[in-house]
């Protein structure tokens, strides 16, 4: 009896470190991916805690910030603890997650062709998305920012990284009469949400992109004085 009982607790403590160990490695790849940016673009990023506190508590401060030409991004962390995941927010300020992936089905329908030969075709059936039902409930606290000079006049982006990230994501929308999937670079209430390298690809393009506008607008500016 005694060995099974051993059994048992060592699969469990097996599959809690591997869970410990996937999140904090997938908080290192973001960080990593952060200073990529910073490379890439000359963006200047600042740690206000350390990134691996919010996969146990939600921070109601920006956990990172990243200044750009003309905006910051308030960097929240929120992950989940596989692919299986699956996080729903009931509203701004609490979050559920269910175990479990969503699938698309299919029908095939069948009909009768010309020369009288039965034809089938292959329709695929979009997921539903509905508000689970049971789960883990956790409170996302409001986004507080303390530092309003810190911003250097320039616009805030409140963000949401989904690290590690989980299986999909849906919110309950505004007006709380439907429930919609929501992708990277989607705006869920007040915040935009990305994975670790969606994050980095949606900055360095904006990034890009604003710095030919000033360089577009400087240049018709000189031509017309």
């Amino acid at each position: 009896m005694s060995e099974i009982l051993f059994f048992i607790f060592i699969v469990l403590l097996t599959v809690l470190l591997f869970g410990a160990v996937r999140s904090i490695t997938k908080r290192v790849f973001l960080m990593l991916k952060l200073r990529e940016l910073k490379k890439i673009t000359g963006a200047k990023i600042k740690y206000h805690s350390l990134p691996f506190l919010s996969l146990i508590k939600f921070s109601d401060k920006p956990e990172i910030s990243v200044e750009m030409t003309d905006r910051v991004y308030l960097i929240r962390l929120i992950g989940a603890k596989s692919k299986t995941r699956r996080v729903h927010f009931a509203n701004p300020e609490f979050t559920v997650t269910t175990k479990g992936r969503r699938t698309s089905g299919g029908v095939k329908i069948l009909a009768m062709g010309r020369a009288g030969l039965r034809r089938g075709r292959f329709v695929r059936v979009q997921p539903q998305y509905y508000s689970p039902k049971v789960g883990k409930v956790r409170l996302l606290p409001k986004l507080k920012v303390t530092d309003e000079g810190a911003l250097n006049g320039k616009k805030a982006v409140p963000v949401l990284i989904f690290n590690p990230a989980p299986h999909d994501v849906t919110y309950v929308t505004p007006e709380k009469n439907k429930v919609l999937a929501a992708f990277t670079g989607d705006m869920v209430y007040d915040h935009m949400i990305f994975t670790a390298s969606t994050f980095v690809t949606y900055a360095e393009r904006h990034e890009r992109q604003e710095t030919e506008r000033r360089k577009s607008s400087s240049y018709w500016d000189e031509y017309f004085s």
